[in-house]
């Protein structure tokens, strides 16, 4: 999580797509690189990549990381913006609360110029006061942005941050999703609240739960991150976990539509994902930067920093449009039909439009919901040595996921799941410190 960062919201009578085009544009002329474009969310970057020194550094050239959620509300848009400081190296924070203050302002009043060509009437309130959160290096995250390139995690899983699961609280009753199904509940929402002709059925308003959503997840904490949500956010909880449930045991596909002339191209993720660990992993292995060990390739840890990041930039989906050679696509999921074989683009499954396939059986009877009592929260441990605490391997080996004694001793515990994770805590605190 960034140290620096600032949120706002506009409200808009314009249509979701002209909202979502003219947020990258803007985005485009202000320097911002777009990382991704997903639906109604906007990922994207702009200053270096590398370590900035704050006291010298050019107003216009500080890093920062933007997020833009354009969804439908009621009968109008709503934008929801959040920005962050993209430095490496975290410093005090008065000084870096001085430095961004100024950038996000400047942002924020760029878009909002834009934004009021579509919508004079739109409200234009002042920016919030950016708010600072101490935390961990940036150095050990980057790291882990990294390792999770390099098909050596297998051999090596305390290299790379897991991530938790989302436990979702509503009045009487508690969902604990893991990652993979918050993810997928998350990439629904960000679907159909982007589509206008996307309608989720009628008791259902997923409104701003997708930015509550998003934001959980990317906050997470083990042993899981915390959503709390209202008797009717339930319903559109219900409704995001049971499209997450019919696509989990189907092909899935993304969709690349390029920006430029709107041809779309079929991608398969799990393919495309490979070929970069591929290329990721000869690059490695080219600078010196593997070995072959007894227990399998692992990672050396003295590439030169620059290599070291070269690697994990964002941003970057090598995506060429065979019809006009554009550079830049919006991406959506789609899945295969099981009984037909034809591609359904559909935000919302439910029946196939070919064959009539009836993808909602698939999801029958399923729920996330249990009593809150059988749902217990996992406290993180302040003081005490966590129950069953391991000292040898073969003990950590066959215990259960928790907190246990840190066996590096750079902190109190350290979250294990399967094998030692890069969360640790000290007093309460939990902090993202591989375990290298």
């Amino acid at each position: 999580m960034e140290s620096v960062t600032v949120d706002f919201d506009r409200d808009l009578n314009a249509p979701v797509e002209t909202t979502r085009r003219t947020v990258l544009a803007a985005l485009k002329q202000i320097g911002f690189q777009v990382d991704e474009s997903s639906g109604g969310h906007i990922q994207a970057h702009r200053g270096p990549r590398w370590m900035t020194v704050l006291s010298t550094a050019r107003l216009e050239r500080r890093p920062v990381r933007l997020s833009a959620e354009v969804m439908r509300h009621g009968s109008a848009c709503r934008l929801h913006v959040h920005m962050g400081d993209g430095d490496l190296l975290e410093s005090a924070g008065d000084v870096m609360m001085a430095a961004y203050q100024p950038v996000f302002l400047a942002v924020q009043d760029n878009l909002d110029s834009w934004l009021l060509a579509i919508d004079p009437s739109m409200p234009t309130p002042p920016l919030s006061a950016p708010e600072f959160h101490a935390g961990a290096p940036r150095l050990g995250r980057t790291w882990n942005s990294v390792a999770r390139q390099i098909p050596v995690i297998k051999d090596s899983p305390h290299l790379v941050r897991r991530e938790p699961d989302l436990r979702v609280a509503a009045p009487g009753a508690v969902a604990l999703l893991s990652a993979d199904e918050a993810q997928m509940c998350l990439a629904v929402a960000t679907m159909v609240t982007a589509e206008e002709g996307s309608l989720p059925p009628a008791p259902v308003q997923l409104g701003d739960l997708t930015v509550r959503l998003r934001q959980a997840i990317e906050c997470a904490r083990p042993p899981a991150g915390q959503l709390s949500v209202s008797a009717a956010d339930k319903k559109a909880i219900d409704f995001l976990y049971q499209q997450a449930s019919i696509r989990a045991d189907l092909a899935v596909r993304e969709v690349w539509r390029c920006r430029d002339c709107g041809f779309e191209r079929i991608v398969n993720p799990d393919y495309r994902r490979q070929i970069r660990r591929d290329e990721a992993l000869r690059k490695v292995i080219g600078m010196g930067g593997a070995a072959l060990t007894s227990r399998g390739l692992h990672l050396q840890l003295f590439l030169t920093a620059g290599r070291i990041f070269n690697l994990g930039v964002a941003g970057d989906p090598k995506y060429l449009c065979s019809r006009c050679e554009g550079t830049a696509a919006d991406t959506t999921l789609a899945t295969i039909c099981p009984q037909c074989g034809s591609v359904c683009k559909e935000s919302i499954l439910r029946v196939c439009g070919h064959c009539r396939y009836d993808f909602l059986a698939r999801a029958a009877g399923g729920t996330a919901w249990a009593p809150e009592s059988e749902v217990p929260v996992a406290a993180v441990p302040a003081v005490e040595v966590a129950a069953g605490a391991a000292g040898t391997d073969a003990t950590v080996e066959a215990a259960s996921p928790g907190w246990y004694r840190d066996p590096s001793g750079r902190h109190q515990f350290r979250w294990f799941d399967g094998d030692w994770s890069s969360w640790a805590a000290d007093e309460g605190e939990i902090l993202d410190d591989p375990l290298t």
